[in-house]
């Protein structure tokens, strides 16, 4: 995903585990680091991101809950292209996103955010102003690796974790993952989101998440015209029914035969829509 700059698995699990030991110790710059990583903005938009003490962010693009630890993004700023019409058939979606940070960042970002509630953006808990240029200068990296590097490999780390490109954009706000055009049908579960955290924390060395207070529900986030099951079934029933009241039987006509082949014809071509994820282009 960023190329031949993107850190390993292996020594991004290094690397971010040397940086939860140095905020453990009371680095603040390394717990910023670790809060950009985990939003998935990069290095200088992370250090934008506020510190807001509630479910709604006022027209931010991203904004973190320093006391429950959970990530909130507005993604209708970025998929604003997106369908906004809705049928009843379509299942429910929403356009924010909802993550957990690691269990065990969110537990120092709350315990600075409790010792200074002045505390406004992530940047604020930094001390020395690094750049996105500036050298992650840990044993675990390699002597090249920048901060830019570090936070741009979470990407990869999430696809090598996941295995599912449409959870792992998700997951880590790495959207490149993705053909534009197949943002208009997908919707990844709310659970399936934050399993996909869960997993990529884990690999990472930054341990579990933050546990949702109640448990996590089927909200899709994403596509608003993603047909519901039912509706799906109700169109395969109903071009079925199609294939069979026009047989032709034994005495047919030419117009008769048309009609079959082309009933039969839709029937087989919605097969090949579902299975292989393809469209016409022009409808």
């Amino acid at each position: 995903v960023c190329g031949d700059r993107c850190l390993g698995l292996e020594e991004f699990n290094l690397t971010a585990t040397s940086l939860r030991s140095e905020a453990e110790q009371g680095s603040p710059d390394d717990l910023a680091i670790l809060l950009c990583m985990c939003i998935g903005l990069g290095w200088e938009l992370g250090k934008q991101t506020p510190l807001i003490t509630s479910e709604t962010g006022n027209g931010y693009l991203a904004w973190l809950n320093p006391l429950t630890g959970w990530i909130f993004v507005d993604l209708s700023y970025v998929l604003k292209d997106l369908s906004k019409k809705a049928a009843l058939g379509h299942i429910e979606s929403t356009l924010v996103l909802k993550r957990p940070l690691p269990q065990s960042v969110a537990a120092l970002l709350e315990n600075a955010y409790r010792q200074n509630n002045q505390l406004q953006v992530v940047g604020d808990l930094t001390v020395h102003k690094k750049t996105s240029r500036k050298k992650l200068s840990l044993q675990s990296a390699h002597h090249s690796s920048s901060v830019a590097n570090l936070l741009g490999s979470i990407r990869s780390a999430a696809l090598a974790t996941i295995g599912r490109r449409d959870v792992a954009a998700f997951v880590s706000l790495g959207f490149e993952l993705i053909n534009k055009s197949d943002f208009h049908y997908i919707s990844p579960r709310v659970e399936e989101i934050w399993q996909g955290c869960s997993s990529l924390y884990q690999s990472i060395g930054l341990g579990p998440t933050v546990p949702p207070k109640e448990e996590v529900d089927a909200t899709r986030i994403g596509s608003r015209v993603t047909p519901g099951s039912t509706w799906i079934q109700e169109v395969f029933i109903e071009a079925s029914g199609q294939v069979d009241s026009q047989r032709c039987g034994k005495r047919y006509t030419l117009d008769s035969l048309i009609a079959h082949h082309n009933a039969y014809t839709r029937y087989v071509s919605l097969f090949m829509h579902m299975t292989v994820g393809c469209r016409h282009r022009r409808e």
